[in-house]
């Protein structure tokens, strides 16, 4: 039997939904106007994926890890957003490690 409880954050509002145990977190910050970009795996649970979106009328890139296990499926904290006017300038960084690889 599962259950959906309403947790208020901070950064909006959580929804829990507890099934056999397990609990998982649906919600939270959200983007509006997402478009991913692309995707690398990681691994068998993990692939970091780039989006370009827009949270509180600013555009970022998000650049994040999603996790797909049995016990959660969605974006996890491990992750960096970036407003679009700073990207040039990692994009740089990128470029400087790529050439020292």
């Amino acid at each position: 039997m599962a259950c959906l409880a309403l947790l208020k954050t901070r950064f909006g509002i959580m929804y829990i939904k507890v099934s056999d145990g397990i609990a998982q977190l649906k919600g939270g910050l959200k983007m509006d106007n997402q478009i991913e970009i692309g995707r690398v795996k990681r691994d068998d649970q993990v692939d970091i994926i780039l989006r370009r979106g827009e949270y509180m009328g600013k555009e970022y890139y998000d650049l994040r890890e999603y996790l797909t296990a049995e016990s959660f499926q969605g974006f996890t904290k491990r992750g960096i957003r970036v407003p679009v006017s700073v990207w040039p300038d990692l994009d740089e960084l990128f470029t400087k490690v790529k050439k020292s690889v």
